[in-house]
């Protein structure tokens, strides 16, 4: 599996390749519906600047976090991806967006890894939160899975 190093903000260096991974992502369409769907919910991603470095953020929700998805190339840490996710209850954790580079989404494998690594630590934090019981991926209503330590089960939205 390719090493990933997950941080919740970014250099202001990798402003282009934030912008080109959130807003010309050429695999946004094969989602367009559930993009259209949480952005009329909680509001348009928007790009964030401050003391901190970059990080992407929701209008309507505040307390929305992200966490970036890193990996060595020749090139340097090269962007691979991108989760943001807010705690909606002190039941449910929220997956409202998940972004791959296109320089791994057009690979299967390497797409599914950047996914796996995200969609993995923000539900180990949602094990670690106290209370929180359900994990749920916007894109997927259909879907809600449990914040247990023994993986991600999927079951019924309720």
């Amino acid at each position: 599996m390719t090493p990933f190093e997950l941080r919740s903000s970014l250099d202001a260096s990798y402003r282009g390749a934030l912008e080109r991974l959130m807003y010309f992502n050429p695999r946004q369409h094969e989602l367009q519906t559930g993009i259209a769907d949480v952005v009329d919910a909680y509001g348009t991603p928007i790009i964030v600047c401050d003391d901190a470095g970059l990080h992407v953020s929701v209008d309507r929700r505040p307390d929305a976090q992200c966490l970036f998805a890193l990996t060595g190339t020749s090139a340097g840490l090269t962007l691979a991806g991108l989760i943001v996710f807010l705690r909606s209850s002190i039941e449910e954790m929220l997956v409202l967006h998940v972004a791959v580079a296109d320089g791994f989404g057009r690979n299967r494998r390497l797409s599914l890894e950047v996914v796996l690594v995200l969609v993995g630590a923000v539900r180990d934090t949602a094990h670690r939160l106290r209370g929180t019981k359900h994990f749920r991926m916007l894109y997927l209503p259909a879907s809600r899975m449990t914040a247990a330590g023994g993986g991600l089960t999927a079951g019924a939205a309720g």
